[in-house]
């Protein structure tokens, strides 16, 4: 007996076939489903507040990349500003920990409000957009209260959100 007609007659599959054929199956299912969870980008803006030197600089660059070694952080200290790209939620008062004892104060805004509302920013830019402060009660609050005057006040431009939206 040859070797195919022992692979045929025993039932067995040959480990090269396995390899062939399961091996790049896997390879583009492992790499639909890293699209598919592919998380939400986030964007943030920072304002600090105090003196930033050059040790504070590293603190502030510490405590950012400490929370997403990932995240894209475009920094303008001259300006006390900057802009944070991420797929983490930031955690202000974690910040705020890591940054008040070297004197320097951080605040956080998004211009785009979380859970998926990003849409609206688009079609309608005097949207309101939700502000973290570091308390997200106070915070959505805010946003609601905020929205809600917005949509009294632009009540054509609310009723093609929604229609946008369907």
């Amino acid at each position: 007996m040859n070797s195919y007609s022992r692979s045929s007659s025993t039932g067995m599959v040959p480990a090269t076939w396995i390899l062939h054929a399961i091996l790049p199956a896997l390879l583009v299912c492992s790499t639909l489903n890293s699209n598919a969870q592919r998380s939400r980008e986030l964007t943030y803006k920072v304002t600090f507040t105090g003196t930033i030197a050059a040790l504070q600089e590293k603190f502030i660059l510490d405590a950012f990349y400490g929370q997403d070694p990932a995240m894209v952080l475009s920094l303008d200290l001259a300006q006390m500003q900057g802009k944070v790209r991420t797929t983490v939620a930031l955690d202000v008062n974690a910040l705020r920990n890591a940054l008040e004892p070297v004197g320097v104060g951080v605040t956080l805004t998004t211009p785009t409000p979380p859970d998926g509302m990003d849409q609206r920013s688009t079609l309608a830019p005097d949207f309101p957009t939700y502000i973290d402060t570091g308390d997200p009660i106070t915070d959505q609050a805010d946003y609601e209260a905020r929205k809600q005057a917005w949509i009294t006040a632009h009540p054509q431009a609310y009723q093609e959100l929604l229609q946008l939206q369907r």
